[in-house]
């Protein structure tokens, strides 16, 4: 199998991360982190509380900017009291990723132009200039996906500081329990379809 260049593999791990996304991780300024001394809200928290057990809540992104870090001290709390973290899906999974890019991607020779009109891929090579031919094996979900994440890099934001990336990393390295919500292969059936 071809290898895909660097920037369509980071592409295909950061689909795989439920990129229909970005404005709801830092959509809303006004919450109780807002009021913490450590500057302007970094995400959303909540608490629910039962009679023997706490669960939190923190609304994250997939990009980020390395100023986001060090999160607020309330995040950092919840966190560190917390024995199980449940994620979107486990993005760093590279198996389950490998297994989903057959449905995000035609096989040759079928491409992208075969299944977009002509003025939608006239746009994209207004868009995409020369890069357009990487984007020829990828299914419309997986090159809309590249392309608001190049726009989002273009701002500075990175998949490297996504608030999800950061605490998969530390849940593993703290061997805390990993619990996906939903998984890669569900998310590439969907967006795939």
């Amino acid at each position: 199998m071809q290898e895909n260049p660097p920037l369509i593999r980071r592409l295909s791990r950061l689909l795989l991360t439920g990129v229909i996304w970005f404005a709801a991780g830092q959509a809303a300024a006004a919450t109780a982190l807002a009021a913490s001394a450590s500057g302007p809200a970094k995400g959303l928290l909540w608490e629910i509380k039962s009679a023997g057990n706490t669960a939190y809540l923190f609304g994250s992104i997939h990009l980020a900017k390395a100023d986001f870090y060090p999160l607020p001290a309330a995040v950092e709390a919840a966190y560190l009291q917390s024995d199980t973290l449940a994620v979107e899906i486990d993005a760093t999974d590279t198996v389950a990723s490998a297994k989903a890019m057959p449905m995000l991607s035609y096989a040759a020779p079928d491409n992208l132009k075969k299944h977009v009109s002509k003025a939608t891929w006239s746009s994209l090579q207004a868009v995409a200039g020369e890069t357009v031919t990487q984007f020829q094996m990828y299914k419309p979900a997986m090159v809309a996906t590249g392309l608001a994440i190049s726009a989002f890099s273009r701002q500075g934001y990175d998949p490297v500081y996504g608030i999800d990336l950061h605490f998969i990393a530390r849940a593993k390295n703290d061997r805390k329990k990993l619990v996906e919500l939903e998984s890669i292969a569900f998310q590439a059936g969907v967006l795939g379809a």
